[in-house]
């Protein structure tokens, strides 16, 4: 790893991720939040996805960037885990780091399956608003894309209703 791309780039240790995500306290999806900690060390910036709620470490690794994407690759935190999993955030950070960051998060759940997920990302705890919860959804481009491709591109859009809405409501 080159350590020269293993810098915050965000000016914060914390990040606020919102998804929908597996609870398994319920057994269910749901709009859920968690948080992207991150410690930056003299080459590398740690990071560490942990669960908003009851502070547990579901993942911990590093950040890869430059000053377009970041990239947090993380593996399961316990280390007496026999279970093999790697989680991969993905940051675009192109148009700054300030306001709602959209992008996705690719991982596994408890059986092994892997999961592309579109998430938002804040230096700010806001709240996670039905709105907000309808952009994770995978539009009709999205759709058409995967079927006639058998890939999944993420075409984040923030769409400026959003965008100035939540400046608004945090300023």
């Amino acid at each position: 790893m080159q350590h020269n791309k293993s810098k915050n780039p965000f000016g914060t240790d914390k990040l606020y991720v919102y998804f929908n995500a597996y609870n398994f306290r319920t057994k269910k999806f749901a709009p859920d939040k968690y948080i992207l900690e991150l410690e930056q060390k003299q080459n590398i910036c740690k990071a560490k996805f942990v669960d908003y709620h009851d502070k547990r470490i579901y993942s911990e690794g590093y950040l890869i960037c430059n000053n377009e994407i970041v990239f947090a690759v993380m593996e399961n935190y316990k280390p007496t885990s026999s279970r093999v999993d790697v989680a991969v955030v993905e940051i675009n950070i192109c148009n700054g780091t300030d306001g709602l960051m959209l992008d996705g998060y690719f991982g596994t759940n408890a059986k092994c399956e892997p999961s592309l997920r579109k998430c938002y990302f804040s230096k700010k705890n806001v709240d996670f608003t039905n709105e907000m919860f309808e952009q994770l959804k995978l539009n009709e481009n999205e759709q058409e894309i995967l079927n006639k491709q058998s890939a999944l591109y993420l075409y984040i859009l923030i769409y400026k209703y959003l965008l100035n809405k939540w400046r608004k409501l945090n300023e």
